[in-house]
């Protein structure tokens, strides 16, 4: 992702993304996005700025619109990395997995939680 393509996306959705250096010996990135929230609004911007950069990554038309529908047309395998705080992912993971399990089986997606420690 280049400089005018960040610069742009933040512009359009309101939102602050940064690029950060990913673990040690990869070279992977971790893409930071952020943004204040807006109940108002169909979608959250971080989550717009979020789809934007997940269909400039996958070289996906951005006339496809947003639908997971859509965006999953273009894969038969995607693989996505999503950095979660400790205390978010308990969330994510639910009550003996409850949350995690019902994600998966209502998107058919396999979904690992893999701790940093």
């Amino acid at each position: 992702m280049n400089r005018e393509f960040i610069k742009k996306l933040c512009e359009e959705t309101h939102a602050c993304v940064r690029i950060l250096e990913g673990p040690i010996g990869t070279n992977d990135r971790i893409v930071l996005i952020s943004a204040k929230e807006e109940p108002d609004l169909e979608i959250s911007p971080a989550m717009d700025a979020f789809l934007r950069v997940f269909k400039h990554v996958n070289d996906i038309s951005y006339g496809t619109g947003g639908s997971t529908d859509q965006i999953a047309a273009y894969f038969t395998a995607c693989s996505v990395w999503l950095l979660v705080a400790s205390q978010q992912a308990i969330n994510l993971i639910g009550k003996q997995g409850s949350s995690i399990k019902s994600i998966q089986e209502s998107t058919d997606a396999t979904i690992r939680v893999i701790s940093g420690a």
